[in-house]
């Protein structure tokens, strides 16, 4: 375990408001040689040894990027397509006056491509010089901008959406607070973020214990240095809750298969995964869609 519980600023946590020191330490995973510590809060949030500091790590160039995500098309599409399934949705059952649309977070803008596509005015912004770079040579109305220096004034979208954004923020109540700021009058913000409650992360924890702390590879795929925090849908709501968000919808869902693998046979195991874990709601993905107070 790092020695990680005197944080320069103090911490407490997003979603009960706890201190640090009113938790359990969870586990010690080691990432490329770098060492980090997984915290449990006793509201069932759990947090890494960089929340503790503030801080996210620097991995977001282009390297970042290159997973099978980003970098075959069929996945590509097939993560899109989910994503945006989940914000027709939310906006079926909660229309918005208007068209424009930002995308928080949108790395090399798929998204932003989608949406533009299906006739909303749409844009993006990212932290990653180099994902904003490669959307802008396809064309795309990005620009590499971090959330404090968003600007706020003139500025108003009927959407904002922050796809797998929330976990990687040391401060998350700013993307709220900023969304906040943008939104129209009955704007939504629709967001995704990871759980802590997965099948998959329950028997990759097994294996960790089982192994005495050996076989770490399944955990590692799970907690990532650039993930801060992890959510109980439970930790989600009063998270929302205290920052005055009134949530309009709230799924558990996958990611596709052919959009984390191109084997044919990885994708029929995870399907099978996927498949237990939508009938016992224990997913790896919480989609939310809410508006302000």
């Amino acid at each position: 375990m790092i020695d990680s519980t005197s944080a320069v600023i103090p911490w407490h946590c997003p979603s009960c408001s706890r201190p640090h020191q009113q938790r359990q330490f969870d586990f010690s995973l080691s990432w490329k040689d770098t060492p980090f510590d997984i915290f449990r809060c006793i509201c069932g949030m759990l947090y890494s040894s960089y929340a503790l500091r503030h801080e996210a790590p620097d991995i977001y160039d282009l390297n970042y990027y290159n997973s099978e995500r980003y970098r075959n098309t069929n996945a590509r599409q097939a993560y899109i397509q989910h994503i945006a399934a989940h914000m027709e949705q939310a906006l079926t059952n909660h229309p918005v006056a208007g068209r424009k649309l930002l995308d928080i977070g949108c790395a090399t803008g798929d998204f932003v491509s989608w949406a533009s596509a299906a006739g909303w005015e749409a844009e993006g912004v990212d932290i990653s010089e180099d994902a904003v770079a490669e959307g802008c040579a396809r064309g795309l109305p990005l620009r590499q901008q971090d959330l404090t220096g968003l600007p706020t004034e003139g500025h108003r979208y009927d959407v904002v959406t922050a796809w797998d954004l929330l976990e990687h923020l040391p401060d998350m109540s700013l993307l709220l607070s900023v969304a906040r700021s943008i939104l129209t009058p009955q704007g939504v913000l629709v967001l995704k973020t990871v759980s802590s409650e997965s099948i998959i992360e329950s028997l990759a924890r097994l294996l960790l214990r089982a192994s005495a702390g050996r076989l770490q590879t399944p955990l590692q795929r799970i907690y990532v240095p650039g993930h801060l925090y992890y959510f109980t849908p439970q930790a989600l709501q009063q998270f929302l809750h205290r920052h005055q968000w009134e949530i309009l919808l709230l799924n558990q869902a996958d990611t596709p298969s052919s959009a984390l693998s191109s084997s044919r046979i990885t994708q029929l195991g995870l399907d099978t995964v996927f498949s237990v874990q939508k009938r016992l709601a224990r997913c790896y993905e919480l989609v939310v869609a809410c508006r302000p107070k």
